[in-house]
């Protein structure tokens, strides 16, 4: 510093600047826009990236609608092998993608909404996503019948058998 007569005065100091977590960033692709059918599985791939990289903390979960899509191996499966919950160490400032496989179950339809969560450790980020299931109808099953017998040119007697409708019809 300079005063107006030319005199002159210094002082140092340290300035410390302290790191601040940056939260994780996490997008899935594609988002399922095209329904699917019934007892069909369909995979999206989590991308996720943390500035400072690490194990983070990944979480997918059935938001609304958990008869269709239940909060549960192997309904929800993450990379293949890990269910619902997992935690992936990433480099510093790359992106890395996660394979995640939903499977609804069996013989439902409808729409879920599902949740990715992931976690620093000091920054919990989420992104939603949506499936939507379409029926498919399904063949009609009859039980087994027996071998019958009886004489030429005479009527079988009443032979028993049922036949059932997964969907209810006639």
């Amino acid at each position: 510093v300079q005063d107006s007569d030319g005199e002159k005065a210094s002082n140092t100091f340290v300035l410390t600047v302290n790191d601040i977590n940056d939260p994780p960033e996490v997008t899935v692709s594609p988002n399922p826009a095209d329904p699917v059918a019934e007892n069909t599985s369909v995979e999206v791939q989590v991308k996720i990236r943390d500035n400072e990289g690490g194990g983070l903390g990944i979480k997918v979960v059935s938001a609304e609608n958990t008869q269709l899509v239940p909060n549960q191996y192997p309904h929800i499966n993450i990379e293949s092998k890990y269910g619902t919950e997992y935690i992936k160490t990433v480099q510093a400032g790359q992106e890395t993608i996660i394979p995640v496989k939903i499977t609804p179950a069996a013989n439902t339809s409808g729409t879920a909404k599902l949740s990715v969560e992931v976690d620093d450790g000091t920054s919990i980020v989420e992104e939603t996503f949506s499936i939507t299931v379409y029926a498919v109808p399904d063949a009609p099953a009859v039980s087994d019948i027996t071998n019958q017998t009886t004489e030429m040119n005479t009527a079988a007697s009443n032979i028993p058998f049922s036949v059932t409708d997964a969907e209810g019809g006639n």
